[in-house]
């Protein structure tokens, strides 16, 4: 009877974390309004990537589809503290991540390979704090 006690109690315990963690990080993700209305200004569907500690978000859209081939994605970076913009750009053919906390990669696909990296791909760096003042 104590080895079912121990495994109820153990059952129980393991549910009430996974339930309490899952909804920290939900709470953690929610757009905060004026993010959302910054973005709908910018773009008519978006996307959103927070960076590691939330303290930047990488907003994007793109027209990207099965049928075009080549497609231009469009993105801002707000600071969430600020509440302000960043900066915005856009890319052909490119695909967005953050590598750092500060620092977001941009892998543009150029369409041909570059004779001088034997490479058909190049890698852009964005540093967040060099457009946030």
């Amino acid at each position: 009877m104590k080895t079912y006690k121990k495994w109820f109690i153990l059952i129980f315990i393991s549910t009430f974390f996974f339930v309490h963690c899952s909804n920290l990080k939900q709470a953690n993700t929610q757009t905060p309004k004026w993010l959302n209305t910054e973005a709908q200004k910018l773009y008519s569907q978006f996307d959103l990537v927070y960076n590691s500690d939330s303290s930047f978000v990488l907003v994007y859209s793109d027209n990207k589809t099965e049928s075009i081939p080549n497609y231009k994605i469009q993105f801002s970076v707000f600071n969430i503290d600020k509440q302000t913009l960043v900066f915005s750009n856009e890319l052909d053919n490119a695909k967005l991540k953050w590598i750092s906390k500060h620092e977001i990669e941009a892998i543009v696909k150029l369409g041909f390979v570059d004779k001088k990296t034997n490479s058909s791909t190049k890698t852009l760096i964005f540093n967040v704090l060099e457009n946030n003042n």
